[in-house]
């Protein structure tokens, strides 16, 4: 497995604020015993590093209050569970990891990836293109992948494009030429 999940952001469809998600919309605390069997699945697949529920309680104080309270609803987000299968189903229909492999795009630490290429293998599959950021490893000299965002309708149902204003704060341009390296790097 070389990709994993960070989240599921319900997020502004019209904002001029690159952030265009809400945040922290309600007290509502992280209940470990609400993910019930969902917590294998998501510890073993979607996230296999996360070694403790902090990112989790994260993710859900953060952003899973908001898909709860967001108005107008989202139709399969009512609870706690919900949100979190939301994100693993989200996981496994998108299945980056199978559809790169079947692309022939494979971790090399030595072989950059043309992010226009990327971009093409990923609207032929999806039907829309990622936003996918990087991160410079001062080391190798290269950008390394660090972020695919794929944009899903509200109902959850199908990938679609990401508005414009959405953006990271470095974000590739089809320009690039970046690296998916064989190993995880922690980076600040």
């Amino acid at each position: 497995v070389f990709f994993t999940i960070h989240g599921l952001w319900p997020q502004l469809e019209h904002s001029i604020d690159r952030h265009a998600w809400p945040q922290c919309c309600a007290s509502d605390q992280f209940d470990e015993a609400g993910l019930g069997g969902l917590k294998t699945t998501m510890a073993n697949h979607a996230w296999p590093k996360v070694t403790s529920f902090t990112l989790w309680a994260h993710e859900w104080e953060k952003h899973g209050t908001c898909a709860l309270y967001a108005r107008p609803s989202i139709p399969y987000i009512k609870t706690q569970y919900d949100y979190f299968k939301g994100a693993v189903d989200l996981y496994f229909k998108l299945n980056l990891n199978k559809m790169l492999v079947t692309a022939n795009i494979l971790p090399n630490d030595d072989k950059p990836i043309n992010v226009g290429f990327l971009n093409s293998v990923f609207s032929q599959h999806y039907g829309v293109e990622p936003i996918i950021s990087y991160y410079d490893d001062h080391k190798s000299h290269n950008k390394l992948i660090s972020e695919v965002w794929m944009c899903v309708s509200k109902d959850g149902l199908e990938f679609i494009k990401c508005p414009e204003t959405l953006k990271t704060s470095h974000q590739a341009s089809p320009q690039d030429n970046i690296v998916i390296p064989t190993k995880y790097h922690l980076h600040k």
